[in-house]
């Protein structure tokens, strides 16, 4: 759209033009504008002083975003959904459209490497998770956020490491991106209301296998720093909830998984607080159908 700064903000005006043809012709204009010069778009209508023009171009930016992340997620489960992080990232794009993959990166870098340091060949499985959770907790201070458990900042890594606070699902995913670049065989688990991580078996044969086809060595509770857990306590977790003891609830979990809880999670927030969003988010559920 070769437009100066000057016409762009004339046609931004035409939006409250009395003929509907025109308002019409217009907003289809603006919806044409090309993602990756949004940000000329942002710095023109900063500068516009209609307000009720301004919110209204604001709606069509977000409107462009929002198909940007749609295309974006659908393009990462189609395409087999193998980068957690990529999944991630493009639901943190839904509040952040110019978030990026290295501002994420070296946050996790910056935890891998300081517990790589703290760790040898002699360690044992414990000993990662606790060397994990040294850096993780204490010298990092990372906390699951009991106060303000369902606000949707918990859903955005990028405002998890910000705050280092998080909700269940955030926190162990970030736990996990970390472990896992260490070679450490840790997954999550889909537990009905919580989310934490299971330590599986990974010498000899059983690298080999599917991670659901290796044993469990135990659980972890990303939430409440890193504790410690067995398969007793999560069936006592789940008999407290008058759940049945299915075998989904112990064995690690599919990024499709994963990045469905992180959507439901905003789509019950928003459902309660802002229904203006629900349509959208329903829609980023819906590229993920049920089995």
């Amino acid at each position: 759209m070769n437009l100066s700064d000057s016409e762009l903000k004339a046609m931004m005006s035409l939006l409250d033009d009395p003929d509907e043809a025109v308002r019409k012709a217009v907003l289809k204009k603006l919806l044409e504008f090309p993602p990756q010069e949004i940000g000329r778009l942002e710095r023109v209508v900063d500068e516009l002083e209609d307000l009720p023009t301004k919110a209204k171009v604001l709606d069509l930016i977000h409107r462009i975003q929002f198909q940007v992340v749609y295309h974006g997620l659908k393009d990462w489960a189609e395409a087999g959904a193998n980068d957690l992080l990529e999944g991630i990232i493009w639901v943190a794009r839904y509040r952040y459209p110019h978030l990026t993959r290295d501002e994420i990166l070296i946050e996790i870098e910056n935890l891998r490497t300081d517990v790589w340091m703290l760790l040898d060949e002699s360690a044992t499985a414990l000993d990662q998770v606790r060397a994990i959770n040294h850096v993780f907790y204490e010298k990092y201070g990372y906390r699951g956020d009991d106060q303000n458990y369902h606000l949707p900042e918990n859903s955005y890594l990028n405002e998890v490491i910000r705050q280092r606070k998080g909700n269940p699902i955030s926190l162990a995913t970030l736990y996990l991106l970390v472990a896992q670049r260490l070679g450490l065989p840790i997954f999550g688990v889909n537990l009905p209301k919580h989310f934490v991580l299971v330590f599986v078996e990974d010498a000899g044969n059983y690298k080999n296998l599917a991670p659901q086809q290796r044993p469990v060595l135990f659980y972890i509770n990303a939430f409440n720093k890193g504790a410690i857990f067995t398969k007793q306590d999560v069936e006592q977790f789940l008999m407290l909830l008058k759940l049945p003891v299915k075998a989904e609830f112990f064995l690690p979990c599919t990024n499709e998984e994963i990045i469905i809880r992180y959507i439901n999670n905003l789509i019950s927030y928003f459902n309660d607080h802002d229904q203006s969003r629900l349509n959208e988010l329903m829609l980023l559920r819906g590229l993920f159908p049920e089995d």
